[in-house]
């Protein structure tokens, strides 16, 4: 797609089960291309209330995003990057 000039857009919702990943995952969006990658952590509403041991707090999540950004400057900030509640770059 990235080849025939299509913006690629990819959001993840980050729970207990992919936060340790987000780096390994970032490292993949920008050798894939994407234009915009969105992060945002799962509210526990509806049927992910019924999930056991998934949800994340804010300290953990704020935690990965700061090395995440680290990295994404280091970088020359390659993508557009979207830090739900705490930064867009």
């Amino acid at each position: 797609m990235v080849s025939r000039g299509y913006h690629i857009v990819v959001s993840t919702a980050l729970y207990a089960g992919n936060i340790a990943s987000i780096g390994k995952t970032y490292q993949l969006m920008k050798e894939l291309g994407v234009d915009t990658w969105k992060l945002s952590p799962v509210v526990a509403t509806g049927n992910w209330r019924a999930q056991e041991d998934n949800g994340i707090d804010y300290k953990t999540v704020f935690d990965a995003y700061l090395a995440l950004l680290k990295q994404y400057v280091a970088d020359g900030m390659p993508l557009n990057l979207t830090l739900a509640g705490f930064a867009v770059g």
